[in-house]
C-alpha cells in the first residue's frame, strides 16, 4: 500500500448474513487521484463507499483516511474522519425541509462555523457552480440535476480533500453528466481531492479516472489507468466496454 494514500482500504470483509459481498478488499488511492470503481449490480460498490465513511462495520479489515483509520465505534475518530471528508449520495439525499442554501451550509454548522458565515460560504459555493437561482428552493421544486449539483455543492463546501461519489450521474441527461464530470475534475486539479467515484458509466469514468476498477467477487480485480483498463481482458470489463469508442475520449 502507498505511504501517500488518503484513502486506504485493508482486507475489507462485509456480509449481511450468509451473503458476502465484501472478500479480503484491497483498496488505495493516490494522493490528488480520482479512482472510478465499476462493477455489476449488486457488488459491494456503494458498500465499499460506506464503508470508508463509516456508515458500516466490517466483520474483518480495516480503512484509512489520511491516516485515521474509520472506527464506527469511536465516535471521535469518526468524527475527525467526517470532518475532511465529503460524500455525494446517488439520490443527492438532501433535508427536503431545508433549502438548497440550509442544506449546503448544515455540514459548516457542524463542523462549529457560525451560521452567518456557513450561510455566506454556503451562497458563495452555490453562485460558484451555477446554482444562485436554487438558493431558496426546496428539493421538490428542483430538477434531479439540480438536486445532484446542490449535494455536490454540500459535499465541497468544507473544503473537503477527500470526497466519495456514489453514481453522481445516474439518471442525468448527457449534458448534466458532463457538468458534474467537470466538476469532479475541477476538484481534482483545481484543489487537489482525492476522490472515489462510483460509477457505471464507461464513457464518464474514462473522463474523470485517473485509475479505473473493476470489483467482482468481493475484491477489486483490475486496476488500470482508462486507455489500459478499455483494453483489458477481463470479461466483465469487456462486456462494460463492449459498444464503447475509445476514441470519442480525450485521456
Amino acid at each position: 500500500m502507498s505511504e501517500d494514500a488518503p484513502i486506504r482500504v485493508e482486507g475489507l470483509r462485509i456480509a449481511f448474513g450468509d451473503r458476502v459481498v465484501l472478500d479480503g478488499l484491497d483498496l488505495a488511492v493516490p494522493r490528488g487521484k480520482t479512482f472510478v470503481l465499476m462493477g455489476l449490480s449488486g457488488t459491494g460498490k456503494s458498500v465499499t463507499l460506506k464503508s470508508i465513511a463509516g456508515f458500516l462495520e466490517p466483520a474483518a479489515g480495516r480503512a484509512f483516511v489520511d491516516g485515521t483509520e474509520v472506527d464506527p465505534r469511536d465516535r471521535a475518530s469518526l468524527r475527525k474522519v467526517r470532518s475532511g471528508m465529503g460524500y455525494v449520495f446517488q439520490h443527492a439525499a438532501l433535508l427536503r425541509w431545508m433549502t438548497a442554501l440550509e442544506n449546503v451550509a448544515l455540514p459548516l454548522v457542524e463542523n462549529g462555523v457560525e451560521p452567518a458565515e456557513a450561510q455566506s460560504r454556503a451562497t458563495r459555493r452555490l453562485e460558484a457552480l451555477g446554482l444562485g437561482e436554487a438558493i431558496d428552493r426546496y428539493p421538490d421544486e428542483m430538477s434531479g440535476g439540480m438536486a445532484k449539483r446542490v449535494g455536490f455543492a454540500r459535499a465541497t463546501v468544507t473544503g473537503a480533500k477527500v470526497i466519495l461519489y456514489d453514481e453522481p450521474t445516474t439518471g442525468l441527461d448527457p449534458i448534466t453528466t458532463r457538468t458534474v464530470d467537470e466538476l469532479i475534475v475541477r476538484g481534482r486539479e483545481e484543489d487537489g481531492v482525492t476522490s472515489v467515484v462510483v460509477s457505471h458509466d464507461v464513457e464518464s469514468a474514462v473522463r474523470i479516472g485517473d485509475l479505473i476498477g473493476l470489483l467482482y467477487e468481493g475484491r477489486i480485480q483490475v486496476v488500470a489507468p482508462p486507455r489500459e483498463f478499455l483494453r483489458h481482458t477481463h470479461p466483465v470489463v469487456r462486456e462494460f466496454v463492449r459498444g464503447f469508442r475509445p476514441q470519442e475520449s480525450s485521456t
